[in-house]
């Protein structure tokens, strides 16, 4: 991205003799001091150029591989302190948002008469927090009540983009400490008002003093109302500041960047591999079309893997038809049996390339909930092992459809599955009223821990299209739609100009095409055409301590968009995308 210069020769001279006096500086930071010691624009790209020919640099995107300590991939701070701070061990699904909504809860021990025992009353007092938590992992989004529909609700697809590849707000961290005078929330409220201008059907900034509507402020979570003249004067500073383009772009690059994979080595020199989105166990190849965000896969790769706050939660236990292969090791590791503890992290890239490796490993006991399909060949063995005189019925959290489920029994499960964990449950799924079992479920947490319920609702929230996912349907072998543009040497990143409009439309286009390769599907073009339509429909918006749902109203006259509608929908609800303070994105539509 940017600008590429033919330079002249004492700044080439001036890259290469500060790279090779301090090969810890990266071609961000080179750009920033050529740019301001030259006084030209430069971008990543073009430094990065300098150093290949110099041979001091790998392509761009790549790390040196002269050594091992020169490819430590860069993570955010914030990121750092996520995997590496000292972390609870609990057995259960945690919600993100909850430190917000927590509030003492009176045990029974306490409402207990005196004369009960103390061991009698702490029993009690256990079995009722187990309850009170049970009932918040559960929690289920309201129903919508439609009070009010807002306008342009369906952004919501850039909205989720961004989110997804960023959690916090890009022009806001860029220029919150420059700016003097005004709030964070002044700067975001301006900074997300003219990101989305054009999204909107506004042209410029000062459009904005004629717009009613109150669909811009909800989408954002602008609680004060739009100050046209304050957002024009933070508009004017921004462009004022020479060196913003610059680092926008630069930060776009970082932001865009998408990961394919994650590799866990064992300490006997086991390995497997979990794709971007954490859908499968895989031997190996990972595809790119199962790639995720940097900002997605460091945040699951914490929270999921090396801390395992939360249970690793899998679509499918394993990418091959055999649970006895890459899913025993992965069950090995989690059981943290000895020999099989996991040793080391490796992040790949798109090319498999190794980009950043931890090596700080809680030695612990991890947990996860993994599906077993129709084509992996335990299926049949373990629904034949099912207690079929105990079904119960389970809803779906985020849809209407109801399931029956069936207990395996832990003596029946299959010789080659006993043996994986200390600890294995099972339960059968089926549609309502319907004989042909959908999935099964396997769970290595105890059952004084969670329930099977809880197990299946923790499931569905997850994957909530089961055997209608896009992602299960290219872990069967469907081929990845080719219709999806690639992400690289795309038109608008190099053409746009090197100015702040010129750098947030080229943010806007990577937002776009991440909606395109993430959501579109196999609607890939026909989603093209689709956009301009649907940023202009209407919905409502709802959001509690757990959940923001989004129900889009798609007219009478634009039903033509109904399957490409359907399919982004099903996209996003399957992408398990969450706001920057937790909650989960549920996104609906009706006809009204």
């Amino acid at each position: 991205m940017g600008v590429v210069y033919k330079f002249k020769k004492d700044v080439v001279d001036f890259v290469v003799r500060q790279k090779a006096e301090n090969k810890s500086l990266s071609c961000r930071t080179l750009a920033d001091i050529v740019s301001k010691k030259f006084d030209i624009a430069v971008s990543k790209s073009s430094i990065n150029s300098i150093l290949q020919e110099a041979q001091l640099s790998s392509p761009v995107g790549r790390r040196s591989v002269t050594s091992k300590k020169e490819r430590i991939f860069q993570i955010p701070s914030e990121k750092k302190k996520e995997f590496f701070k000292k972390t609870p061990d609990p057995h259960i699904p945690s919600i993100a948002a909850e430190k917000k909504f927590t509030h003492a809860e009176p045990s029974l021990g306490e409402m207990s008469p005196a004369v009960e025992k103390k061991k009698s009353s702490a029993a009690i007092d256990k079995i009722a927090k187990r309850a009170v938590s049970a009932a918040r992992r559960m929690a289920r989004p309201q129903p919508m009540e439609r009070k009010f529909l807002f306008d342009h609700m369906g952004c919501i697809f850039l909205k989720a983009a961004e989110w997804d590849l960023a959690s916090t707000n890009l022009l806001t961290e860029l220029t919150k400490e420059q700016l003097t005078g005004f709030s964070k929330e002044d700067i975001q409220a301006a900074s997300q008002a003219l990101l989305y201008l054009e999204p909107f059907g506004f042209q410029t900034i000062q459009d904005l003093a004629y717009y009613a509507g109150q669909g811009l402020r909800t989408l954002h979570g602008i609680r004060a109302p739009l100050d046209f003249r304050k957002m024009e004067t933070i508009v004017n500073a921004w462009g004022a500041m020479s060196e913003l383009p610059l680092k926008i772009s630069s930060e776009v690059d970082l932001v865009s960047s998408e990961l394919a994979a994650v590799q866990i080595v064992l300490e006997s020199g086991e390995k497997y591999y979990c794709d971007g989105n954490f859908a499968a166990v895989w031997r190996s190849n990972v595809q790119s079309e199962f790639g995720s965000s940097q900002n997605k896969l460091l945040s699951n790769l914490s929270k999921d893997i090396i801390n395992n706050i939360d249970p690793l939660i899998l679509l499918s236990a394993a990418q091959t038809h055999s649970l006895t292969e890459e899913f025993s090791v992965l069950v090995a590791s989690f059981e943290n049996r000895p020999a099989k503890k996991i040793q080391r992290a490796v992040v790949l890239d798109e090319t498999g390339q190794e980009i950043a490796q931890f090596t700080t490993i809680p030695s612990k006991k991890r947990h996860f909930i993994a599906g077993v399909w129709p084509w992996h060949k335990e299926f049949a063995e373990l629904c034949q092992a099912e207690n079929i005189e105990h079904a119960m019925t389970v809803g779906h959290p985020t849809s209407a459809d109801k399931f029956t489920y069936t207990e395996i029994p832990e003596k029946k499960f299959p010789a080659s599955l006993k043996v994986l964990a200390s600890t294995l449950r099972g339960a059968v799924l089926r549609r309502f009223n319907q004989t042909d079992p959908v999935v099964v479920l396997l769970t290595n947490i105890p059952a004084p821990e969670i329930s099977l319920e809880e197990v299946i609702f923790s499931y569905f929230l997850r994957w909530p299209n089961l055997g209608t996912s896009h992602t299960l349907r290219c872990l069967q072998g469907a081929p990845p739609h080719s219709q999806t543009p690639n992400m690289e040497n795309q038109e608008g990143m190099e053409m746009t100009g090197f100015d702040l409009k010129g750098q947030l439309l080229a943010l806007r286009s990577q937002l776009e095409k991440y909606c395109k390769k993430h959501f579109g599907g196999d609607l890939g073009n026909d989603l093209t055409d689709f956009m301009a339509e649907c940023y202009k429909l209407n919905g409502y918006w709802q959001e509690d301590a757990h959940y923001t749902c989004v129900e889009l109203a798609l007219p009478k006259e634009k039903q033509q968009y109904q399957p490409v509608l359907a399919a982004a929908v099903q996209r996003v609800n399957e992408s398990d995308i969450r706001t920057p303070t937790g909650q989960k994105l549920i996104l609906t539509y009706q006809i009204p």
